[in-house]
């Protein structure tokens, strides 16, 4: 959105700015700031979300699916897989289906609870603690055997992203 918002097009997805018509001076523009927008949308969403609504040929109406499929209470689909993926990522003794697993998971729990955009830092600092909590929950689910690496990792005084803590991992393991 706020690459929209920069571009000077929210216009487009919002509803503000129809489709003018096709006998309009500004036709041609409109259609083609149109196709960048609908681009933008494509490229901000997961492969499954784009493929899905990649056929839709204006802005607005992407927009609008988007919302109606985001938009609603998740948390029964939320609860329903968050033990399955964490039961099948505790399974596995390879570190990298268990990262895979609980990326997915932040993943489906992202997609299943949209995050509002607040003007203050209150939602940079919810985010950092959800990302810290994603780096405990994969500590706390390495086996016995990444000990040694799992203390190297809480002792330091910045607790790193989870991509770094993966990456750890797979490089000292």
């Amino acid at each position: 959105m706020a690459s929209l918002r920069a571009k000077n097009k929210v216009k487009f997805i919002n509803g503000k700015l129809p489709q003018p018509d096709p006998e309009d001076d500004d036709y041609d523009s409109w259609c083609r700031c149109n196709s960048m927008v609908i681009s933008s949308i494509l490229h901000a969403v997961s492969r499954d979300i784009a493929d899905s609504i990649m056929y839709l040929d204006d802005a607005t109406t992407i927009w609008n699916e988007l919302h109606d499929l985001f938009h609603q209470n998740n948390d029964p689909h939320v609860f329903q897989v968050k033990p399955y993926m964490k039961g099948l990522a505790r399974v596995s003794n390879d570190v990298t289906t268990y990262i895979i697993c609980l990326k997915a998971l932040w993943n489906l729990c992202k997609e299943f609870r949209p995050l509002h955009v607040y003007s203050c830092g209150a939602m940079k600092t919810f985010i950092e603690y959800q990302q810290q909590d994603l780096v405990f929950e994969f500590l706390v689910g390495l086996n016995d055997s990444y000990t040694a690496i799992r203390s190297q990792i809480l002792m330091q005084d910045l607790l790193p992203n989870i991509n770094k803590v993966y990456a750890t991992v797979i490089q000292e393991g």
